[in-house]
């Protein structure tokens, strides 16, 4: 797949697709999971083409798409053409399958196609934003034929594979981007390959209308700005749930006045999240985090800037700072 990058966030589900691209013989269903952003789409799209290489038959749907379709034959009595696009497939995907959570009469049609080209011998591959533990809405039935397949990750990229990302992108549009610029993109921005992509397009348009130069500085800027357009609304509350959450601690212990590494190091992250994602006053997010002074706030936000930007990994107890920092985001998205 041109310009996909492999790393420990995608390496089993990569792997996987080699496989079924090789026709090797593999589980079916195949359920990849993960946020918006992280490659799933694109997955299925070098699964797909390898199937069409090989003279496949490959039927390549969207969630919504099954729901339309059985929707229309449910109206108008359809259903025999309905269910005769599915039959003879070697390869089903469906996208998104988690649009059709809470969709009684739509699940059990899913249900049956997928019994049908299982027991034909056809390969099922499947997508969703979230795990299988949070799919029991699509019914026990097809949550048993999820368990009996295999479901894979696609996890957000590292800091590593996003630096990568961003040199790739830069490179497709003859962007002359340095690794140092190309890391503090990575180390700031939120989200996936999809952000990364629209923020070198839009260094590229600065570069080109004002001649700014490609350093870390306007890498910073254009995170900065990428994150306040793409990201939801947040309360400091929700990031104070979130941060608990990845660093197991619980929201009285992260308001009190500990000072021991496993109390400070969420705090702090917290008070840079929180001035980053909300941009409240300084004063304003000292006072929610346990009554703490606008310098307190100021130092702790500096704090976590001077890590990002430093070239050597900083570890936390809860992992890798870029990485603790994407994961509590993640919280933050699916909350």
């Amino acid at each position: 797949m041109r310009g996909w990058v492999v790393g420990e966030s995608n390496a089993a589900a990569t792997r996987l697709c080699q496989r079924l691209v090789r026709g090797e013989p593999g589980p079916s269903p195949v359920l990849l999971w993960g946020p918006s952003g992280v490659g799933k789409t694109q997955l299925l799209k070098g699964v797909a083409d390898g199937y069409r290489a090989r003279k496949k038959r490959v039927l390549a749907i969207t969630a919504e798409q099954f729901l339309r379709g059985f929707v229309e034959a449910a109206r108008g009595g359809g259903f025999p053409s309905f269910r005769q696009k599915y039959q003879g497939v070697d390869l089903l995907q469906i996208d998104d399958v988690q649009l059709l959570l809470g969709k009684a009469r739509t699940l059990e049609e899913l249900r049956q196609t997928i019994d049908s080209l299982i027991e034909a011998g056809a390969q099922i591959v499947l997508t969703a934003d979230r795990g299988p533990n949070e799919l029991r809405e699509l019914g026990p039935e097809i949550s048993s034929r999820l368990a009996g397949g295999l479901s894979v990750e696609v996890a957000m990229p590292n800091v590593e594979m996003r630096q990568q990302l961003a040199l790739d992108a830069a490179e497709r549009i003859d962007l002359q981007l340095s690794k140092e610029a190309a890391r503090a993109l990575a180390c700031r921005l939120i989200g996936g390959g999809r952000e990364i992509s629209g923020a070198i397009n839009r260094m590229a348009l600065l570069h080109e209308t004002f001649d700014t130069p490609l350093d870390q500085r306007l890498a910073t800027k254009v995170a900065d700005e990428t994150n306040r357009l793409s990201t939801p609304p947040v309360r400091m509350s929700d990031i104070q749930r979130a941060v608990c959450g990845v660093f197991g601690v619980d929201s009285k212990t992260l308001r009190s006045d500990k000072r021991t590494k496993s109390v400070t190091e969420p705090r702090m992250l917290a008070m840079f999240l929180a001035r980053k994602l909300t941009g409240n006053p300084w004063s304003e997010i000292g006072e929610f985090f346990g009554r703490r002074s606008h310098s307190t706030v100021i130092a702790a936000h500096r704090r976590v800037e001077t890590l990002l930007a430093s070239d050597e990994p900083t570890r936390l107890v809860a992992g890798e700072l870029g990485e603790t920092i994407r994961r509590v985001e993640a919280a933050l998205r699916s909350a």
